[in-house]
């Protein structure tokens, strides 16, 4: 597991126990690699507004389906 999803795996698992961890994995390294040379004005990568999407939408409880969405 990618140690960058652990604060969303932490949350997913205590809101939707049964989510599918390697589908939202899958679907990070999917948007990690297609966003992999773009910066937010910050200069972080991007990648990090949407996982921080992803994190807040498992807080509701959202579903994985979603959750892949979101990223």
């Amino acid at each position: 597991m990618n140690p960058v999803l652990e604060p969303l795996f932490r949350t997913v698992r205590a809101t939707h126990p049964k989510a599918d961890l390697r589908l939202i994995e899958r679907a990070y390294d999917v948007a990690a690699y297609h966003h992999r040379d773009q910066k937010r004005k910050s200069g972080d990568p991007y990648i990090t507004h949407p996982l921080a999407v992803a994190t807040i939408l498992a807080e509701l409880g959202t579903d994985d389906e979603t959750l892949c969405a979101a990223l």
